[in-house]
């Protein structure tokens, strides 16, 4: 993953990135055959995300 290389090469300001998953949508689902990605990254100190 693009996250994991930037990081090995030295770009300390992303936050870490701590897991991910690619999977593809089933015929059920919102978009049949397209697909889902999910980044868990840290998060940063003292920054709150935006209410949604």
């Amino acid at each position: 993953m693009v996250l994991t290389f930037l990081q090995k090469q030295g770009a300390h300001q992303l936050q870490d990135y701590l897991h991910g998953k690619h999977e593809i949508q089933g015929s059920e689902d919102w978009v049949p055959g397209g697909f889902m990605d999910y980044v868990l990254m840290e998060r940063m100190p003292k920054v709150m995300p935006p209410a949604y």
